[in-house]
């Protein structure tokens, strides 16, 4: 069974889900050795909503509300531990790049509480690989795994918790130094409400820590991020010693604005 590859923005950041399938028209620009924690704020927030939680809850809530093999997902027990696995290769060329790989892999499987179905798991990985005709070349690896648990028969509000991780590696060329970039997020009571279609996270946190290497340059960081519904979070740094903005972030547009 295959399934389509959605479109979203990976901070370099966690991911579980459909992660992006995205192949940049033009190699990357010269990369400074000093964070963009705004940048950086905002690519953590929409990423794990888009790639992860809200990716993750739409597909589960799809199959949901689907029959499987001619019964209803509610009334059968016999769905519990219900699967969908499925792993695929896209390859792909543009005219900037010389070759393109996206290893896929996916599990959805069903969880049950007194014999109905109540929510599902979520684990998957995935691992990127770009070749540019200028010789840099990049490799990106996402995964996790996400646990949804139904607050309501309607599937329609749910609890999220899970664990993600990215690392991206880019060879810069003669030109470049090497950049990599890692980052784990853990998922905490994520409250998440799809009734109107489009995910919501209403409540809820998740912490985060990464780290950033550019040649000589490296970078730790951490911080927390504060779901207050109304499609926004507050990312905040936990970094004392530095002087590091927080901000909250609309985690549909990615509009940002400080926290004074």
């Amino acid at each position: 069974m295959k399934l389509p590859c959605t479109g979203i923005i990976i901070l370099a950041a966690v991911t579980l889900t459909f992660t992006e399938c995205k192949k940049s028209a033009a190699p990357a620009a010269a990369k400074t050795n000093a964070i963009d924690y705004k940048s950086l704020a905002s690519q953590i927030a929409t990423s794990l909503y888009r790639s992860v939680n809200g990716s993750s809850v739409v597909k589960g809530n799809n199959l949901k509300n689907n029959s499987v093999r001619g019964k209803a997902v509610f009334d059968v027990s016999s769905l519990c531990g219900y699967t969908v696995d499925t792993t695929y290769t896209v390859d792909s060329t543009t005219a900037y790049i010389t070759s393109y790989t996206s290893k896929n892999s996916y599990v959805l499987t069903n969880t049950c509480a007194s014999g109905a179905v109540n929510g599902y798991t979520v684990a998957d990985s995935i691992i990127n690989t770009t070749n540019y005709i200028s010789g840099e070349k990049t490799i990106a690896r996402f995964g996790g795994h996400d646990t949804v648990t139904a607050t309501d028969n309607t599937f329609k509000f749910y609890t999220l918790n899970g664990k993600a991780y990215s690392n991206t590696f880019e060879s810069g060329g003669p030109a470049m130094a090497n950049i990599s970039q890692s980052i784990n997020v853990i998922s905490n009571g994520i409250k998440i409400d799809v009734s109107s279609g489009t995910p919501n996270f209403t409540a809820g946190t998740a912490t985060f820590t990464g780290l950033q290497l550019s040649g000589t340059f490296s970078a730790a960081f951490s911080g927390k991020i504060n779901y207050i519904g109304n499609y926004e979070a507050q990312i905040i740094f936990d970094m004392p010693n530095a002087q590091i903005t927080n901000y909250t972030i609309n985690i549909i547009t990615g509009a940002i604005v400080s926290i004074p």
